[in-house]
């Protein structure tokens, strides 16, 4: 039957019909249908296995096409290594070493990667038109995918090629058809290395088709691709930088060797210079007009890099070569044009220049350009200058180290003491002014004015931040005494600079000095008039012989020996309770623990204009204490207002004149004969004091305690 089956005049109608015709059993009829069914099951598994077999057989043949294409590729590539290797070594057995400047023969470095791009440009179809170029070298390969710039949908695959002056996109050729044999890549465009610019696209976490692309912006199109991954991308992007930045590298160079080979020839011939202007420009020849004109086309190119490298020296340098190289051309139209490239590019520069010392906007200083003194702004002041924009960078400087000044005020902490704080604002704002004051005698010494004003209005920015945190705070004399006069101290160094504002020091500080010794004045005539009301001129009795001991410690401590005022006899008192007594009254006690500091605090303050409303403070507290003693010498316990009257007199008030006269550079300050005149009844107690170390072992420091 299977035979029957196979028959090439096999009749379908025949077959049944001799098969049913011995009988119209059904059975038979079944029986027939699965041997059908037997032989289309053997047929249909056969064909499947032949094409299992078939498909294996061509996977295996494309592999071995691709591995023999891959090694032609290979042998490919090391012939034209061998060629080149050969022709340089016939060249050089031929003709000998030629001249290192001989340009002519292709380094031996440069022939690999010239042929391979030169032999994938023979692969690639419709892209003869693009120019020769013998030193074209391949840096990058890859598939990539367009999208669209709006959608993200894809549009096409291409296959990009980075070389070293310009990206091409192909397209893939299908591999059937007879162009196949010649190209593998249809040309699609070129756009020129410095015409293009490659942006980095964000990815998107809920689209997966906009991660890892990049923007393709060639004015006035822009172009978005899509990689396999992101570390192609990141190579796509790093390789066209670099790339760019190798062009750029290699065109400076260039720039800068021709030059270099002006200034060396200009350097040979000046000693030949002996003609007149005229002279030279009519006995210029033809060649070297040429290569001087070729030479001023270059300028503008090298100002940019320069200007992009930040090479402002050199391109202050170039700029005034070119326009002294200009005064020589005879060419009216040609010097006009450079001329005016020239202007441009050099108000480019002041502007780059202004905009490193520009404070405030998008082009201000950063926290990192203000980290540096004056000196880091040296560099672009004096380009400035040479640029003939003096008073724009004298300008531009001292606004620059305003900002300095603001940032280096806004980086210091506010603590809890306020002399610290003072100090540390001191050390920062009369640095600045000297270190600034330096710089003005050396760039702008005939701008001194300029100067004056700028300091001027710092030292009042300076005084006012000393008025907010110590005047408005710590109203205490002594913090403020100490404050004013670390401030004066420092006025003494900048008139080392030529620059003398003790005056207006005076002036700013004159009010506020003034209110706050008024202030404290009348702060301590009241607590002093509040224990004279409570006076009864008692010995003061601290209770027990350690609390004595804890007292006179203390008093020690603001260099007064009391041990000659403990009391050896009191009447009423048991033997036991005689030395918890002290012959000075309390309010006798708390005068002396408050006069020293005081008197100390105003000696600081003893400066400028304030000489007399301290002398008259001191006078005046001690007029107060006095004549209350005066008032008390006849109501009172004779003992005990005498004893404390020659203490008031003859031991505190020596300490307080000498530490008031030695803190205060005075030299004469007798209050005790201006007190004996007004108040005669004292003269008996008075006596001169000729050895103070009985009362006080250094008065010197009494001030820092």
């Amino acid at each position: 039957m299977e035979e029957e089956l196979v028959r090439r005049d096999f009749n379908v109608a025949k077959f049944i019909y001799d098969r049913w015709k011995p009988s119209d059993d059904v059975r038979k009829l079944r029986e027939l249908r699965v041997q059908i069914q037997a032989l289309a099951d053997e047929s249909a598994h056969v064909v499947k296995k032949n094409v299992v077999q078939n498909y294996s057989q061509f996977i295996e043949t494309a592999k071995e096409i691709s591995h023999l294409e891959s090694e032609t590729y290979q042998l490919s590539h090391l012939l034209a290594e061998q060629k080149g290797l050969i022709d340089s070594m016939m060249e050089l057995s031929l003709t000998g070493i030629k001249d290192r400047n001989d340009h002519s023969i292709n380094p031996m470095a440069k022939s690999s990667p010239v042929n391979v791009a030169q032999q994938l440009l023979e692969r690639v179809e419709n892209c003869s038109h693009l120019p020769e170029n013998p030193n074209r070298e391949i840096f990058l390969e890859s598939d990539l995918t367009e999208l669209n710039f709006d959608s993200y949908a894809p549009i096409c695959q291409v296959r990009a090629f980075l070389f070293n002056d310009g990206l091409m996109l192909t397209t893939n050729l299908p591999r059937s058809g007879s162009s196949s044999t010649l190209f593998r890549f249809k040309f699609d465009s070129f756009y020129q290395l410095e015409n293009l610019a490659i942006i980095n696209a964000k990815d998107d976490s809920n689209s997966l088709s906009s991660n890892n692309t990049f923007k393709l912006l060639v004015f006035p199109e822009h172009k978005l691709f899509q990689c396999g991954n992101s570390r192609v991308k990141k190579q796509w992007i790093d390789t066209v930088e670099n790339a760019k930045k190798r062009m750029i590298r290699e065109g400076s160079l260039m720039r800068q060797a021709t030059i270099r080979l002006k200034k060396e020839k200009d350097v040979t011939n000046s000693g030949l210079q002996a003609t007149s202007l005229v002279e030279k420009k009519s006995s210029m020849n033809e060649e070297d007009l040429q290569a001087e004109m070729e030479y001023l086309r270059e300028l503008p190119d090298e100002l940019d890099a320069c200007i992009v490298q930040r090479d402002f020296n050199n391109a202050v340098d170039i700029l005034q070569e070119g326009r002294e190289s200009l005064q020589e051309c005879p060419d009216a139209s040609f010097v006009r044009e450079i001329s005016e490239k020239l202007d441009k590019k050099q108000q480019y520069l002041i502007d780059v220049l202004c905009k490193e010392l520009k404070v405030g906007g998008s082009g201000g200083l950063s926290e990192k350009n203000l980290q540096g003194g004056p000196k880091a702004a040296r560099k672009a002041m004096t380009l400035l200058t040479k640029l003939g924009k003096s008073s724009q960078a004298c300008d531009l400087y001292l606004k620059n180290r305003t900002a300095y000044i603001k940032h280096s005020i806004r980086e210091l902490k506010i603590v809890d003491n306020p002399i610290n704080y003072a100090q540390e604002l001191t050390k920062i704002v009369f640095r600045n002014l000297i270190d600034v004051g330096k710089e003005f005698n050396k760039f702008f010494e005939h701008n001194n004015a300029l100067y004056t004003l700028w300091a001027s209005g710092e030292l009042k920015n300076y005084v006012n931040l000393i008025v907010r945190h110590v005047f408005d705070s710590t109203p205490a004399m002594l913090i403020i005494g100490k404050c004013v006069q670390n401030a004066y101290a420092s006025m003494e160094n900048l008139a080392a600079v030529g620059l003398d504002l003790s005056f207006e020091l005076d002036t700013l500080f004159e009010y506020h000095l003034v209110t706050a010794i008024q202030e404290n004045k009348k702060n301590f005539l009241e607590a002093l008039n509040l224990r004279i009301s409570e006076d009864r001129w008692r010995p003061s009795n601290l209770q027990s012989e350690s609390n004595m001991t804890k007292f006179l410690d203390e008093m020690k401590e603001i260099r007064l020996k009391l041990d000659k005022y403990v009391c050896s006899n009191v009447s009423n008192a048991i033997s036991s309770e005689e030395k918890c007594f002290l012959w000075l009254t309390n309010q006798t006690c708390h005068f002396a623990r408050s006069v020293i500091p005081f008197c100390a605090a105003l000696a600081l303050l003893r400066i400028g204009r304030h000489l007399s409303v301290c002398d008259n403070a001191v006078l005046e507290l001690w007029d107060f204490e006095m004549g209350h003693v005066v008032d008390s010498i006849s109501k009172y316990n004779k003992d005990v207002v005498d004893r404390n009257c020659d203490f008031l007199l003859n031991h505190l008030m020596s300490i307080c004149v000498t530490l008031y006269k030695t803190n205060s550079g005075l030299k004469d300050f007798d209050i005790l004969r201006q007190l004996l005149d007004k108040f005669p009844q004292l003269t008996v107690y008075a006596r001169i004091v000729e050895n103070l170390d009985e009362c006080m072992d250094d008065f010197e420091t009494v001030g820092e305690v």
